[in-house]
C-alpha cells in the first residue's frame, strides 16, 4: 500500500468520535490513524466474506421481514458515554481518569476536596450541583 494521503472529512455520531478519540489516545495513535486502521481492517475482513453464502455471518440476526440486520455490538468503553456532559465526566473521572486532561484532573481534585470539606459524598448527584456552579461562576465571570 503507498503511503498517498488524501482528505476524508465527515460527520460521525459523536459518542463514536469520543469513544475513538479516547481509544486512539489510549494506544497511542492519532483518531486519523485509528479510523484509517479500522477502515482497513474492514476492508480485508469483507474481501474475506462470501456473501453467496445462506447462512448469516456472527452479529446479524433476521427481521420480522425475515431480512437479515446486524445486531448492535457494545463499543469500547461505551458505558462511559452519556449526551450529559458533567455526567460523561463524572463517569471518565471515576473510572479512567487516566483520561483527564491535566485542567480536567485538576477540576476533578478540587470537587473532591470541596465535597469532602462539606462533609458531602461523593457522588454523580453532587457533581452534578459542583459542575452547573462553576459553569454560573465562570458566567458571572465573563
Amino acid at each position: 500500500m503507498t503511503d498517498d494521503r488524501t482528505q476524508l472529512n465527515i460527520k460521525i455520531n459523536a459518542k463514536i468520535h469520543w469513544l475513538a478519540s479516547i481509544f486512539a489516545d489510549e494506544h497511542g495513535m492519532t483518531t486519523a490513524e485509528f479510523v484509517e486502521d479500522i477502515l482497513h481492517r474492514t476492508l480485508v475482513r469483507s474481501a474475506a466474506i462470501k456473501y453467496s453464502e445462506l447462512n448469516l455471518p456472527a452479529g446479524f440476526k433476521y427481521n420480522e421481514e425475515n431480512r437479515p440486520v446486524a445486531i448492535p455490538e457494545p463499543l469500547w468503553n461505551e458505558g462511559l458515554w452519556d449526551e450529559d456532559e458533567a455526567t460523561r465526566f463524572f463517569r471518565v473521572a471515576s473510572e479512567r481518569p487516566n483520561f483527564l486532561s491535566r485542567s480536567q484532573t485538576k477540576f476533578w481534585h478540587n470537587y473532591h476536596d470541596e465535597t469532602s470539606r462539606n462533609g458531602r459524598k461523593v457522588g454523580l448527584k453532587s457533581f452534578r450541583e459542583y459542575w452547573k456552579a462553576s459553569i454560573e461562576s465562570l458566567k458571572k465571570g465573563q
